[in-house]
């Protein structure tokens, strides 16, 4: 089963900010039917972690099938990050 689009937000807050390279992935739970923003230096590494419940306080960690769903590589010096409105 493919994961469904992603929904467009219309109420969006945006932030640039100096970084290092890094990048910018998309994950996906079949199980949750869910998706997670997150931005990593590595981001194989970062999937691996979020699936062994590294991060104890997560949303990640009530999962454990999360697949990439999409990595921008590469992201130099200035990162962009979407956030939702509160």
């Amino acid at each position: 089963m493919e994961a469904p689009p992603l929904k467009t937000r219309t109420n969006v807050r945006v932030f640039w900010f100096y970084s290092s390279i890094h990048s910018l992935y998309i994950l996906y739970s079949k199980s949750l039917n869910r998706y997670y923003v997150g931005e990593s230096e590595n981001a194989t590494l970062r999937l691996e972690l979020h699936n062994n419940h590294h991060f104890k306080n997560s949303f990640t960690n009530v999962a454990s099938d999360w697949k990439s769903y999409s990595i921008t590589n590469a992201i130099q010096k200035m990162m962009l990050y979407t956030l939702k409105d509160s």
